[in-house]
């Protein structure tokens, strides 16, 4: 409890840390900051923990907001040249977020005609051992862990009871163990799960995030860089080497991921370098998935996302094997019902921010999630809408008179 303060003139209420604001909405109305007493609709801001009377911070508050009325009043005498001072700022925005989404033309043409590079170390990273490993993690997971061999691996999601998306991992086995991978924000989802549902299994949890990167090869030629390739099959996965640095090759949709040592990862990136191997932008890579219609956890995907919604169930989720969390939901929604919403690839009339809403009508379908600016394709984004928003639907897009013409993923040229 706060120890009383004695006052010689008759006591007054005190507060504890609390900074009074003043939303901009109601500031710019004129509104007097006495009149916070009695106003519950003006916004509070907590500020550090002093002792100060009433009287002198609404005093001191008085004071400030008679200065901001003022300097306000000043400025809006600018009128006109004021508002085309915002526009433009306005503009510029938009402008430096599309020149964002654009990628280097030279990078985009290694990827798809030969080969180039992406860092990916960021990924989150566990490993998963012991005598019980494989059969906790089929327990956890969605796809059927057990049924992977050494040297193979798979996409599983970590779902909820509602059988809703907590995270999307690759599984990979190897001889030691299992390696796990996921979306940075999901890692914390994921981890939390294996260390809280491991109770009776003889299995230990391993941190890998910071001990290993993770490279990204995209194009044609991927093979041609690494010693021993991987077999043609997606999440196969070898030992080998790029020049002399030991890596672990990992067959992927775009190309091969190299998973290796975090101590190793200069001296990689130098030997990719001395191979010809292109280093890609992040607006790069982000085109190439958006092509290929990969959903990303945290753009597209999140906690309020089903597999099925997302195109995903067939290639992460098992209808065969014993139990798991979020199992009855999903199963249910794939034997007996259809999801409200789908993944799905919109071509755009003009280059657009994301999160621009797209309506279907008067009604709202979805919210552009990724956009990017392809050099054989034109504008393009994902997003998650409404099952009545079909493929050749087309769409409205923003206040303006953009529109986006719904398609099934991959995009096709």
């Amino acid at each position: 409890m706060a120890e009383a303060v004695r006052y010689e003139q008759t006591p007054v209420p005190l507060v504890l840390g609390v900074g009074l604001c003043v939303a901009d909405h109601q500031r710019d109305g004129g509104l007097d900051v006495a009149l916070l007493i009695g106003d519950p609709q003006v916004e509070l801001e907590v500020g550090p923990v002093v002792w100060q009377r009433v009287d002198d911070v609404l005093e001191r508050f008085r004071e400030r907001h008679r200065r901001k009325l003022a300097e306000d009043r000043a400025r809006s005498t600018s009128g006109r040249s004021h508002e085309r001072g915002c526009a433009r700022r306005i503009l510029e925005s938009v402008a430096s977020t599309l020149q964002a989404n654009l990628p280097d033309q030279s990078e985009y043409a290694a990827a798809t005609a030969a080969v180039g590079q992406f860092d990916r170390s960021d990924r989150g990273k566990l490993a998963l051992s012991g005598a019980d490993a494989v059969a906790f993690l089929d327990s956890l997971l969605s796809n059927d862990i057990a049924a992977i061999a050494p040297g193979g691996g798979a996409d599983a999601t970590l779902l909820d009871p509602k059988g809703r998306m907590l995270a999307e991992v690759r599984v990979l086995r190897s001889d030691e163990e299992l390696l796990l991978d996921t979306e940075r924000v999901a890692l914390q989802a994921l981890f939390d799960a294996l260390t809280r549902f491991r109770i009776g299994y003889t299995a230990e949890l391993h941190k890998r995030t910071l001990e290993f990167a993770l490279l990204s090869l995209i194009g044609p030629a991927s093979d041609t860089v690494v010693r021993q390739p991987p077999p043609d099959l997606e999440h196969a996965h070898v030992l080998t080497t790029v020049g002399d640095v030991a890596v672990r090759a990992i067959r992927t949709r775009l190309g091969i991921d190299l998973l290796l040592e975090s101590g190793e990862h200069g001296r990689a990136l130098a030997a990719l370098e001395r191979a010809g191997v292109v280093a890609l932008s992040a607006a790069t890579y982000e085109l190439l998935r958006i092509e290929h219609g990969i959903p990303c956890f945290g753009v597209e995907l999140d906690e309020t996302t089903m597999p099925q919604e997302a195109g995903l169930h067939e290639r992460t989720v098992s209808y065969s094997k014993g139990c798991y969390i979020g199992q009855e939901t999903v199963a249910r929604l794939y034997w007996k019902g259809k999801p409200k919403r789908h993944l799905r690839g919109l071509r755009l009339s003009e280059p657009l921010a994301a999160g621009t809403v797209l309506r279907h009508g008067e009604r709202e379908v979805g919210v552009l999630s990724a956009v990017a600016v392809s050099p054989r394709l034109g504008p393009l984004a994902l997003a998650l809408v409404r099952a009545e928003a079909e493929p050749g639907t087309l769409l409205a897009a923003g206040e303006g008179n953009a529109s986006a013409t719904v398609v099934a993923l991959p995009f096709s040229g």
